[in-house]
């Protein structure tokens, strides 16, 4: 059978039949595009969520180097800065509480108050204005709200039981111009150190 001969409803069938078949080709191509776009946006959350997990480990390690920085090396601008003469560390996140300060505090505080002092960053002894002192510091690359207000509450809470003189002090390699007024407000001393 030739061309010219071809039954016209045999032609319109197979082109019926054709046009549904696109339309089912499309319909697939469309949902795997679809499905190929809600992968790949749950992939770049997964990436996304990775490297947001990544950022802060990195600068949880990064905080960490340098209050074990800060901690090695802070009597000497803690005792400028403050006035404060014949510093020891008393106690160190890095390197623990000193006995001394321990048996000193166990008797004095209760135990929640004790534990809050002693998760301080760091507590430095000496003299201040011809008397003992003592200087409880929070260390923080970038000093924030929560570094000022736990130095301000910890050493009034060391001073509060022990009757000694306690300076607050925030110390940072970064220290905002807002939170500046906020430390002078709550009595907190800044200290920046680069590493």
């Amino acid at each position: 059978m030739d061309m010219a001969q071809r039954d016209p409803d045999s032609t319109e069938r197979r082109l019926e039949v054709l046009t549904d078949r696109f339309d089912d080709f499309a319909d697939e191509i469309r949902e795997f595009m679809e499905e190929t776009r809600a992968n790949r946006q749950a992939d770049t959350k997964k990436l996304d969520d990775f490297m947001k997990e990544v950022r802060d480990d990195f600068a949880h390690l990064k905080g960490r180097e340098y209050e074990r920085y800060v901690s090695h090396t802070l009597l000497s601008p803690v005792s400028r800065r403050l006035g404060l003469r014949r510093p020891r560390l008393a106690h160190s996140a890095a390197y623990g509480t000193s006995n001394e300060l321990n048996i000193r505090l166990e008797d004095l505080m209760e135990r929640h108050d004790l534990y809050d002092v002693v998760l301080s960053d760091a507590i430095v002894r000496g003299i201040y204005e011809g008397e003992p002192a003592y200087a409880v510091i929070e260390i923080s690359l970038t000093i924030g709200d929560r570094d000022i207000t736990r130095a301000a509450d910890r050493s009034a809470r060391l001073e509060s039981a022990t009757g000694v003189t306690t300076i607050a002090v925030a110390i940072g390699e970064h220290i905002p111009a807002h939170q500046q007024t906020r430390a002078s407000a709550m009595n907190v001393t800044l200290i920046q150190i680069a590493e």
